[in-house]
């Protein structure tokens, strides 16, 4: 039994940081904080090794089994700030703040590389949609 015993403890000495440690979470998309945007709409994306549940503001987001997941959010005008939290059942927490200021009225080239695009004419429309 002494040499069982010792096994288990060797083991849960080893295990210890996996069981009651803390989750790694990280971030991939949106790659600045903050992150300015014109789109209404964002995909958080992110990784997590070590966690039960991950939450973005209170919501909880599937896990995929190689620890990467995603979460597409609403965004009001002005400043948005998210809450993304790792939990373990019987360890700590591990909690990033992201915030996004979304502008709805001005169109510029940070999102996603893509160059703004403006139209200027001093002709009218014509056509049956517009009569």
């Amino acid at each position: 039994w002494g040499v069982a015993a010792l096994v288990v403890i060797v083991y849960v000495a080893f295990q210890f940081p996996r069981i009651f440690g803390r989750p790694s979470l990280s971030i991939a998309f949106p790659d600045a904080n903050p992150y300015t945007t014109t789109s209404s709409t964002l995909m958080f994306v992110g990784t997590v090794r070590n966690a039960d549940v991950v939450t973005l503001n209170g919501d909880t987001v599937t896990i995929a089994p190689d620890g990467s997941w995603e979460k597409g959010v609403l965004l009001q005008d002005g400043l948005n700030s998210f809450e993304i939290s790792a939990k373990k059942f019987l360890g700590a927490e591990t909690t990033i703040v992201e915030q996004v200021i979304y502008e709805s009225g001005r169109a510029t080239s940070s999102d996603a590389g893509i160059p703004a695009v403006h139209f200027e004419s001093s002709t009218p429309a014509t056509g049956p949609f517009f009569e």
